[in-house]
């Protein structure tokens, strides 16, 4: 008995050296033939050791490829994975795909422009109606969707994903709630009634600031080719054509605004990805007295967005201290693509 209790611990002895692997699991598979500790679950992870940067350094004669989870060595004295190679310590950045955060929605009747701010190290964007990651739709490293044909009155929430290397990152919520259904509406302009040529329609002039007059208006639109967004008129300004000219677009009569606040103007203005970078634009202004201009913000002819016509909603002021408003389109040419606008509406609440 003695001789047989020997011989079988010496087999399971020599079996062990023979198969120097350990599997730890709840299925019983055996490890990988590659690996010496095989660790399988679908519920928990592998800790690795925890330190600080002091205990980290005090680690004598460190192997090549250890590895440490240090809870303050990373900057800022944030935590991070490092590993000894070559002969020093290395960091592990760790990888994680930053959300981007909320930014200032335009917001109208029926008509919501979504905004986020750029999240650090994100490669792209997905946008979409409901909280799934799959089914959205990419917009690349455009920092904002135009969403039409809403509801009045009416709250929405949408979803905004950044992506990267690392993967995806949590979905920001954005919610907002579209403009009651009968906004005040002071001016409507398609540009009907002008000619083909340089001649505005009534109460419109252009005012030739610096270079030449490259204002027209055009029943169809070239670089990029188009047309009009509304009836049979826009506004075409020939960037194209001029390195540098500025013209404004102005309503010469003044527009009655007394009793209301949050004036806006919205407008229909044509994007294209050519000529990546150069900044044909129009800064959208108003003003009290029809002379002394304030710009409302600056929109540019240039995107990364498909091409075609996009709504514009541009808040111009609140609670205005005048009963009266002027409104323009300051045209800047930078020698890209012409600028195409039509369809303005000027409201209030």
């Amino acid at each position: 008995m003695k001789k047989l209790f020997f011989l079988t611990l010496l087999l399971l002895f020599s079996n062990s050296l023979l198969f120097a692997q350990i599997g730890i699991n709840t299925d019983n598979s055996q490890p990988d033939p590659s690996a010496m500790l095989d660790v399988k679950s679908t519920a928990k992870g592998v800790l690795i050791p925890r330190m600080t940067v002091q205990q980290r350094n005090s680690i004598s004669n460190p192997a090549e490829g250890l590895m440490i989870y240090c809870t303050d060595c990373g900057a800022s004295g944030n935590p991070s994975i490092w590993i000894y190679a070559g002969g020093t310590w290395n960091s592990l950045s760790l990888c994680a795909a930053l959300p981007p955060t909320a930014a200032t929605n335009l917001i109208m009747a029926y008509t919501i422009s979504w905004h986020w701010n750029a999240a650090s190290g994100a490669n792209g964007y997905k946008f979409n109606t409901v909280n799934d990651f799959n089914s959205a739709t990419d917009l690349g490293s455009q920092l904002d969707y135009l969403e039409q044909g809403l509801s009045c009155n009416t709250s929405y929430t949408r979803y905004v994903w950044a992506y990267s290397s690392c993967g995806k990152s949590s979905p920001l919520t954005l919610t907002a709630t579209t403009r009651g259904c009968n906004p005040s509406n002071f001016m409507t302009e398609s540009f009907e009634g002008a000619a083909v040529g340089q001649t505005p329609p009534a109460n419109w002039a252009v005012d030739v600031i610096s270079g030449f007059n490259a204002t027209y208006f055009a029943s169809t639109g070239a670089w990029p080719t188009c047309t009009p967004y509304n009836g049979s008129r826009m506004v075409e300004f020939q960037s194209f054509s001029y390195s540098s000219a500025e013209n404004r677009l102005r309503y010469t009569v003044p527009i009655p605004v007394t009793g209301y606040s949050d004036i806006g103007i919205d407008f229909a203005w044509y994007t294209d990805q050519g000529f990546a970078g150069i900044l044909d634009r129009v800064n959208v202004q108003w003003s009290y007295d029809g002379s002394n201009w304030n710009t409302a913000a600056t929109i540019n002819r240039y995107s990364t967005a498909p091409e075609g016509w996009k709504i514009e909603y541009i808040p111009l002021i609140h609670t205005p201290a005048g009963g009266s408003l002027y409104v323009a389109f300051d045209f800047i040419s930078a020698y890209g693509n012409n600028c195409h606008l039509d369809f303005v509406h000027v409201t209030g609440y």
